[in-house]
């Protein structure tokens, strides 16, 4: 995990004297991002004894650097990785049962 932390900002790092597109800021930003929900997901997942880690939320709409970077993360991790049709609105259906 340390490794694939490091490699985010790798591009960003070589260039600290110049000038890096801001895509590339926010590509390490959200490959950081994407990779700790990863890990929190995997725990979570690890300990109820399943291989299938579902992702939620709004973050996920029309971002597939974001999407991909879960899902390689996850395989890599040896899960399964999946995402609710309109998985935007889960929150709301998690209010219902508090």
């Amino acid at each position: 995990s340390g490794e694939l932390t490091a490699a985010n900002f790798g591009h960003v790092l070589q260039h600290m004297n110049g000038e890096f597109p801001n895509a590339d800021r926010l590509a390490a930003v959200m490959g950081i991002v994407g990779e700790t929900v990863t890990t929190v997901s995997i725990h979570a997942a690890r300990q109820y004894n399943t291989e299938n880690v579902v992702f939620i939320g709004s973050s996920f709409v029309k971002n597939e650097l974001l999407k991909n970077i879960v899902v390689d993360y996850t395989i890599l991790r040896g899960l399964k990785p999946y995402f609710n049709e309109n998985g935007e609105y889960s929150r709301a259906l998690g209010s219902i049962y508090c």
